[in-house]
């Protein structure tokens, strides 16, 4: 009680509530208290975001990998996405917006059909 004395008036009743709370961390965990309660928040934080990288991955491969398809279809066709212009590549978005237009299409008139 001593050390609260020596707080200033304003900081006393936040302090009364850091201890309370510290005393019910300790009754759930004796040995780490709040620190063992926010050591497991960080190890959770550090796993959702693990994950979350891991399926931001996993969609930009998938998108490269429908790309890809998109370039070998349109290729068969005869109409490349990617064409070379004297010394540069360009990237045709015309065709891949043709192309996603009618799948989008394709799934209206199957969703709304």
């Amino acid at each position: 009680m001593n050390k609260m004395q020596q707080l200033p008036e304003e900081r006393r009743s936040e302090a009364a509530e850091s201890l309370v709370l510290e005393a019910r961390s300790r009754v759930r965990d004796p040995v780490y208290g709040s620190v063992g309660t926010i050591t497991q928040l960080r190890q959770q934080i550090m796993e959702a975001e693990y994950e979350l990288a891991k399926t931001q991955g996993l969609i930009a491969l998938s998108y490269a990998q429908h790309l890809h398809e998109q370039q070998q279809i349109f290729e068969a066709e005869n109409k490349p996405l990617i064409h070379q212009n004297q010394d540069t590549w360009h990237f045709d978005h015309s065709l891949l917006l043709n192309d996603l237009n009618q799948q989008q299409q394709s799934e209206d008139y199957i969703t709304w059909g």
